[in-house]
């Protein structure tokens, strides 16, 4: 009986590891040390960290996380205009919370910097914050989602957005959303997210009775009217046979997401809370998911061609099922069950035909999937599958978990901005010398602070 061979397996729920250690984290800079380092940059920061007020319950909330043990670091750069934004607002924050905080120069340690991309590139400011044990609780990369929907706005309005003066335009437009537009209030709920907050508890009516899920909202997109929140693109994702929704898998790649605008929802398979094995075939599995979508076209007003769907093992199953029967933006499978363990069955040849665009993350080492069984599928769907190896990893894909959620995130994004017409980010930056920088270095025209 594919899929049903055992019931899930009970115990903690493992952590994921930051991409730091506690000796690097000791050798970070105060943010007084960094401000030093920070260049033209300085004065600027130091106004803004004098400016901000953080509002009491955000205070609070970062106050209860470091008295847990919790601490922040940041990936930086003081040429960067987004840090200059973000940096002291952060510090400000963090040192009224009295939580522990240091910042690293990307630029200074290549090392470190390949241990935090970002879609594949070093973007900056990242920020991580961690709980005693080192594990991740969650990150803020660049900017805060409203910001980069002002910067779309603005260039949707320009003949030419790559050109100098619409640039110098967007980053005009940017700076007046921080100082008087809301953006730092935008900015200091999205980094208050990532200390686990920000999230909505919900229930999922299905045929297999009232389903757990928590609800992960892109900033603004609660506030939204229905039929603008419709053409907002949102992620389900779905937990494997072995875990549960509060898997790091799934709570990562859901806050995650959020931070990046795009709202995410993950649940609880009944199997799960039954402590009984899962459906053959997925079958109960699937309509969990398209009950999951019927929720939120009813609740929310989504139509399921704006949502995509993930999940893990019998989750990634039930997504491509699923994906047969409805119409759904995309898929990202994380460890397909192409095979039993001991190859007694396998799934049908043509299951990611048509289904709908799918990544494929598969470890190369994984008894349910691996490359030569893999291989023939992925062929029979052609271009509709983006299939990524990992290499030296196994069904659980533990050990290249932070390479996975970045690959799937990037990846989401990137399909999102297609299939929405718009781009969720920005390159925009600061003004040093000149010169506007990006992000990840690139130089631009020079720009209004």
């Amino acid at each position: 009986m594919p899929l049903a061979e055992q019931a899930p397996e009970r115990g903690p729920t493992p952590g994921l590891k930051a991409p730091l250690s506690a000796e690097e984290y000791g050798r970070g800079l105060s943010f007084a040390a960094f401000l030093a380092r920070a260049g033209s940059s300085r004065q600027r920061m130091a106004r803004i960290y004098r400016q901000v007020e953080p509002d009491p319950d955000t205070v609070e909330a970062f106050r209860r996380f470091g008295a847990d043990g919790g601490r922040l670091y940041a990936v930086v750069e003081g040429w960067c205009g987004d840090c200059a934004q973000v940096v002291p607002v952060l510090a400000r924050v963090a040192a009224e919370a009295a939580v522990p905080l240091v910042f690293f120069e990307r630029d200074a340690d290549p090392d470190l910097a390949g241990r935090h991309q970002t879609g594949g590139k070093g973007r900056i400011p990242l920020v991580v914050a961690m709980d005693a044990q080192g594990n991740e609780v969650g990150r803020f990369v660049e900017r805060p989602a409203a910001a980069n929907r002002l910067l779309r706005t603005v260039r949707a309005a320009q003949a030419d957005p790559s050109a100098p003066a619409a640039r110098t335009r967007a980053q005009a437009e940017l700076a007046r959303g921080y100082e008087r537009g809301g953006l730092r209030a935008a900015l200091l709920e999205e980094l208050r997210a990532t200390i686990g907050g920000e999230t909505l508890e919900t229930e999922i009516g299905s045929p297999a009775g009232r389903l757990p899920a928590i609800l992960h909202p892109a900033q603004g997109w609660l506030a939204a009217a229905p039929g603008e929140r419709a053409t907002w693109p949102l992620a389900v994702v779905a937990h494997g046979a072995n875990h549960d929704m509060a898997h790091p898998l799934s709570r990562h790649l859901c806050q995650r997401l959020a931070q990046r605008g795009i709202t995410a929802v993950r649940f609880a398979f009944a199997f799960r809370l039954a402590g009984s094995p899962p459906s053959a075939w997925a079958k109960e599995e699937t309509l969990q998911v398209e009950a999951t979508l019927d929720h939120l076209s009813r609740a929310y007003g989504v139509p399921a061609e704006s949502v995509f769907l993930a999940g893990k093992s019998i989750g990634a199953a039930a997504a491509v099922e699923a994906a047969h029967r409805r119409d759904v933006a995309g898929i990202i499978a994380f460890g397909f069950p192409f095979h039993g363990r001991d190859g007694s069955w396998r799934w049908r040849p043509d299951v990611l035909v048509g289904a709908a665009p799918v990544l494929l993350l598969q470890g190369e080492l994984d008894p349910m999937g691996p490359p030569e069984v893999v291989r023939p599928y992925v062929d029979a769907a052609r271009a509709d599958v983006t299939w990524r190896p990992i290499p030296g990893e196994g069904h659980g894909l533990a050990g290249k978990l932070q390479e996975v959620l970045d690959e799937a995130v990037a990846w989401l994004v990137e399909r999102a901005e297609r299939s929405h017409g718009s781009s969720t980010e920005s390159d925009l930056q600061r003004p040093s010398g000149g010169r506007t920088i990006g992000s990840d270095g690139r130089a631009a025209p020079e720009a209004l602070e």
